[in-house]
């Protein structure tokens, strides 16, 4: 799926893609969820996900991991202003531990400056 695509109308496309593939870890970006779009309508089976949505439309990101991990959410000590990420903690086998880190960080609006001559 391309980025910027609202995921929750391509879900069965997407559920199909995860079924084929099977990854462990899935980080997704510019997914354009919201409050009023609920877990259960994205849930893929055998996967728990993690998300940070953005107040408004458009961006935010997701994590889905494999259900045979052990993951847990991370929370950093600074709230990020300008971007949405995700860092989730996962324990491999002899209590190895990786962090995947989910970072989007929008475009910037164009800021008009003035000409002058």
């Amino acid at each position: 799926m391309k980025p910027g695509l609202h995921l929750a109308p391509k879900m069965d496309l997407f559920r199909a893609w995860v079924a084929d593939h099977r990854p462990s870890i899935i980080t997704l970006s510019e997914k354009w969820l919201h409050s009023n779009i609920c877990n259960d309508e994205i849930h893929i089976d055998n996967y728990q996900l993690y998300r940070a949505d953005r107040p408004s439309r458009a961006g935010g990101v997701a994590t889905y991991v494999a259900s045979y991990l052990v993951s847990k959410r991370l929370t950093p000590e600074v709230d990020p202003i300008h971007f949405e990420c995700l860092f989730i903690k996962i324990t491999l086998h002899k209590n190895k531990q990786l962090i995947i880190g989910n970072i989007y960080r929008p475009p910037l609006p164009r800021l008009s400056l003035p000409i002058t001559y």
